[in-house]
């Protein structure tokens, strides 16, 4: 059963419990305590996965990667390549996708100005995807920088354009290949 309106939660065990995927955006700036960076991870190594999506270029990696470093002292993510079969398991994905967010394409394809999008610098030019994976080499965490699928998950009703070309085109298929390869591997 999947409730089809979002819900916010805390890093809390009794609330993630319940949900075995949890979405994290715009991690940039996150801060969390040790105590949260150990129920997270317990959380996965529980069965839980977290995809982490929204940030751009080297800056916020930099700033995320000491929160992952807390919750994963001992586990360094792994560049995924395009051949991994979460970008094939339901939609076979040509390469993995880049998902901008419609500001981005709005100052691209549209001639808007003055936008100080993130999306723009050269740092985020190229999508990656990073993995975390328990000892049983389960995926438990899938890290994706210079990517907003949030946008193309959410933009239906604001531009029709964004929504034709960019969120059925490639948000809805990778996000779905997520969901089905959390789940199921």
């Amino acid at each position: 059963q999947v409730n089809p309106f979002p819900l916010i939660i805390n890093i809390d065990a009794e609330q993630m419990r319940h949900h075995p995927f949890l979405y994290v955006s715009e991690p940039g700036n996150m801060d969390i305590s040790d105590e949260q960076a150990q129920l997270l991870r317990e959380y996965m190594l529980n069965g839980g996965f977290v995809l982490v999506d929204d940030f751009w270029g080297g800056d916020e990696w930099r700033d995320f990667s000491s929160t992952l470093k807390r919750i994963w002292p001992d586990r360094e993510p792994v560049d995924l390549k395009p051949d991994h079969p979460i970008f094939h398991c339901v939609f076979d994905l040509a390469e993995p996708p880049q998902v901008h967010s419609n500001v981005y394409w709005a100052h691209k394809h549209k001639g808007a100005r003055n936008t100080t999008s993130n999306e723009i610098r050269p740092d985020a030019a190229q999508p990656i995807f990073r993995a975390v994976h328990d000892d049983r080499g389960r995926m438990v965490m899938l890290i994706c920088l210079n990517n907003d699928m949030g946008d193309g998950w959410e933009k239906e009703q604001s531009d029709p354009w964004y929504f034709s070309n960019v969120s059925e085109k490639h948000a809805y298929p990778l996000g779905i290949n997520i969901v089905f390869y959390a789940l199921t591997h």
